[in-house]
């Protein structure tokens, strides 16, 4: 009796580590997959803000290089924009009314000196990149999650938006439900805000089944 149990326990034992084993080497695998997609979303969002920074005209082309280093950099894990100029050293009041700028606000002398006259003359030169690496970054996160959902064999997805007053009014003709590969690629044509925001989302009664 006495040697079965030896036995057993030493069998249990290395069952054990052979499921803890290939559980780590899955989760591992798995990991190091995300890791790459998430690399792989993460130097596709700078490359199309690169892109579209330099088609926006706000920018002027000998600084292009330099917006380049400067979109590479706030594009990191964690996906929030940061403001890459210098609030250090900012327009004086002269400087401002003499430029046509809103004397309210604070400009980075950085920021305004790499934008050419269709910049300098936007509603809010503060808001030009932003916008655009925003409007970046949601539309690569859209594709890469609506590539997750279609992994998953999901077939129904529904359009999230923000529901409030900066929601494009195109948006409202797209509250229901879409089969995943029917759905209308965002932003909708139309669209009139500053950048989409909406997002792809599992339909909830689909995942509940």
């Amino acid at each position: 009796m006495k040697e079965f149990l030896i036995s057993f326990f030493e069998a249990s034992k290395k069952l054990i580590t052979k499921v803890l084993d290939i559980n780590i080497s899955t989760g591992m695998r798995i990991n190091k997959e995300r890791q790459n997609q998430e690399i792989a979303e993460l130097k596709e969002i700078a490359e199309t803000t690169i892109a579209a920074a330099k088609e926006s005209g706000y920018f002027k082309n000998e600084f292009l290089p330099v917006l380049s280093e400067k979109i590479q950099s706030i594009t990191k894990i964690g996906y929030a924009y940061s403001d890459p100029f210098n609030k250090n050293d900012c327009l004086t009041l002269g400087e401002k009314k003499a430029l046509g700028l809103n004397t309210r606000r604070k400009y980075s002398r950085e920021l305004i000196n790499v934008l050419t006259p269709k910049g300098l003359s936007s509603e809010n030169p503060n808001k030009l990149l932003e916008n655009i690496w925003y409007a970046n970054y949601n539309k690569v996160s859209r594709k890469y999650e609506l590539n997750r959902l279609k992994a998953l064999g999901l077939k129904y997805v529904e359009i999230l938006d923000c529901c409030d007053e900066k929601d494009c009014k195109a948006i409202r003709r797209c509250r229901k439900i879409w089969l995943i590969d029917e759905v209308p690629e965002l932003p909708l044509p139309g669209c009139d805000a500053d950048y989409c925001r909406c997002s792809y989302i599992a339909y909830d009664k689909e995942l509940l089944r």
